[in-house]
């Protein structure tokens, strides 16, 4: 499909996204152009997907204003209205009180003019704390709908049939733990962790090779907790945490974010796995709808969006499946679960690997024609752990795969 650059260009706001433009008309097209830049097809469409999000954020901030200036004389809003306003990709525009997120109803007095004389607005302090992490989950999606300038930085064409595996689980953002908790005379804390997981996987990138894909695989428990108070989905038992959940969510897009981008810059094409964790079942699925939709338009980036715990992944003749590891009591029954859940994938490889996590520590078992194997995380031990006295050291795996042979490397990364 022809690209319209003269209705995109008003919304090119870099120099980058105008001269990219410039080669569309010049070349006659996305690819033309990619080649003639000696840039990837990718990062055209990147340009060019923050160019529309940026049109598409003015078309919004349009019919805002408009109907701002229709307003009747007064007005009362309700909660039903809130969450249609943020269905309605109004919320941004219509949340520039700190206090309306946490309004139960509001009156609103104009004048003439229409200027603001007196506004009443009636609280409930029980959806205070929902209210903020809706609130941040927004305010920080919608940072990414404004125009981003990413460097045009040539990346090699890869057509080696190689797969770099990055592989975070129980990271438990939002966890604190004292420096008698974590046996290492220092504590840990939700910037402590933000900070150590961009230092670790930033080294694991730069220590890959170049590779035709990369899957970062995020494999549960990513946070800490998944409500708006600090406790465990199922039983309820609290946790030692120091981050609302405003934090939290703010924090996690930044740095699957950061991730994916980091991850492009050794391979042609990024896959983005997240998998459900028992601390975090229901954050780790908007996460995974936030992120397919903030990629939907990079041919360069695939996000995985499944609403069940099981996830496989099929490369040439190597079979990867992914699975937090709670419920399961011995790797060995997943030889069972694996060709029943994916008997398809599994009847087309020869080379089967099933990546687990949640015990912290690491274990591999060769069981039925695949290899299960359990990886250690990057996080301290916490309350729970130091308690029962369960430690393990602390790590993460890069494990290289072909597609003809299977796993052929790995490196381990030490925090």
């Amino acid at each position: 499909m022809a690209i319209n650059t003269q209705e995109l260009r008003p919304y090119a706001y870099t120099d980058r996204q105008k001269f990219i433009l410039d080669a569309i008309d010049q070349y006659g097209g996305q690819l033309p152009a990619a080649r003639a830049l000696n840039i990837s097809n990718g990062t055209v469409s990147s340009h060019l997907a923050a160019i529309r999000r940026a049109k598409e954020e003015a078309n919004i901030d349009r019919a805002i204003s408009h109907r701002n200036n229709i307003e009747a004389v007064s007005e009362t809003v309700s909660i039903n209205d809130k969450v249609k306003m943020i269905e309605g990709k109004l919320f941004e525009k219509d949340m520039s009180k700190a206090e309306f997120l946490n309004a139960k109803s509001s009156s609103t007095l104009y004048d003439a003019n229409g200027n603001v004389k007196l506004q009443w607005i009636k609280t409930d302090s029980k959806e205070s704390i929902i209210a903020d992490t809706i609130k941040a989950a927004m305010e920080e999606f919608y940072n990414f709908a404004k125009p981003i300038e990413i460097p045009v930085v040539p990346r090699p064409i890869v057509e080696n049939k190689l797969l770099a595996q990055y592989t975070i689980t129980d990271y438990h953002l939002g966890m604190f733990a004292d420096m008698f908790e974590t046996h290492e005379g220092k504590p840990w804390n939700t910037d402590i962790a933000t900070a150590k997981l961009v230092e670790v996987f930033d080294r694991m990138v730069n220590a890959a090779p170049y590779t035709e894909r990369a899957v970062i695989n995020i494999l549960g428990d990513f946070l800490h907790y998944d409500s708006e108070k600090p406790v465990t989905p199922a039983h309820g038992h609290v946790l030692s945490a120091d981050a609302r959940p405003g934090k939290l969510i703010r924090l996690a897009i930044k740095l699957v974010h950061h991730a994916v981008m980091k991850a492009l810059e050794k391979a042609e094409n990024v896959t983005l796995i997240i998998s459900q964790g028992n601390h975090d079942p229901i954050s780790s699925l908007w996460l995974q709808n936030c992120f397919a939709f903030m990629y939907s338009e990079e041919e360069n980036v695939e996000v995985v969006v499944n609403s069940t715990p099981w996830i496989a992944y099929e490369w040439g003749n190597t079979l990867l499946a992914y699975h937090h590891g709670h419920r399961i009591k011995k790797l060995s029954d997943i030889a069972i679960k694996i060709p029943n859940l994916f008997a398809v994938e599994w009847g087309n490889t020869t080379y089967r690997y099933c990546h687990v996590g949640h015990h912290h520590h690491q274990h591999i078992e060769e069981v039925g024609g695949i290899i299960v194997e359990r990886h250690q995380t990057l996080a301290q031990n916490d309350d729970y752990a130091s308690g029962m006295g369960l430690t393990s050291q602390r790590g993460a795996n890069l494990i290289i795969y072909s597609k003809d042979h299977g796993e052929i490397s790995r490196m381990t990364f030490r925090p």
